[in-house]
């Protein structure tokens, strides 16, 4: 089950339906299933009114208010979608290529298949798309926003299903070793890693994300059966 809040209202992916729900009495607003019964598993996204999910091989856009289908883009059959991210009127999906679908009607703008497939949640930030991928070899790649242009790749150790975060120019992702790494945005160079002091791992499974505020980076800990715990790290 992955949610959202927004205004008021937590949107809810349940494995099956999209559900709206009053944030404070628990209210069921609405509820969306797709004809197919396609499985809508990953956090949606929001903007201008529209809630996006993505489920089996396709992408929804819902209104917001009620629910209802605005439209749906069929992706190629694939074994795993990402969530979607949204900026500047253009909805971003991972799959077995990155997507670029027009915000209003869905309609696919640019897809680049170079990152090849198990490509995670896409995070963009200062016109760059960046995405943990597999090609054959596991990696943070890095495109650009507006026509998907190639731009940069790094090796990452193993594969990492984290969505990357971007904070003044510097890329987080968890690795799946277990490591901080640290990479500048616009060209992709190493900037450096860190491990728990602790000596457990970060975990990077199931799309965990670092986050960063107020000159701090937040990382889950723990192990794949059990993450336990949030580290925290004051930023140079």
């Amino acid at each position: 089950m992955c949610a959202r809040v927004n205004d008021d209202t937590v949107y809810i992916t349940n494995g099956g339906d999209a559900i709206a729900v009053n944030q404070f009495t628990g209210t069921r607003l609405w509820t969306f299933t797709p004809a197919d019964f396609s499985p809508l598993t990953e956090t949606p996204a929001i903007a201008n009114g529209v809630v996006y999910v993505t489920g089996g091989s396709a992408v929804f856009a819902l209104d917001q208010s009620t629910g209802h289908r605005i439209w749906r883009h069929n992706l190629e059959a694939q074994s795993k979608i990402s969530a979607p991210s949204i900026a500047n009127g253009i909805v971003y999906v991972g799959g077995v290529a990155l997507y670029a679908l027009n915000a209003v009607d869905g309609h696919v703008v640019w897809r680049n298949r170079r990152a090849g497939v198990n490509v995670s949640t896409p995070a963009i930030a200062e016109g760059r798309v960046f995405v943990n991928a597999e090609d054959p070899q596991f990696g943070l790649w890095a495109f650009d926003a507006q026509n998907g242009a190639f731009l940069w790749r790094s090796e990452m150790p193993g594969e990492s299903e984290a969505t990357v975060t971007v904070a003044n120019g510097v890329v987080y992702d968890i690795a799946d070793d277990g490591e901080l790494m640290m990479f500048e945005g616009a060209l992709g160079t190493f900037l450096g890693s860190l491990a728990d002091p602790d000596g457990k791992p970060f975990s990077s499974v199931f799309g965990s994300q670092p986050i960063v505020a107020n000159g701090t980076v937040y990382v889950a800990t723990g192990d794949f059966q059990s993450p336990n715990r949030v580290d925290a790290f004051h930023l140079p």
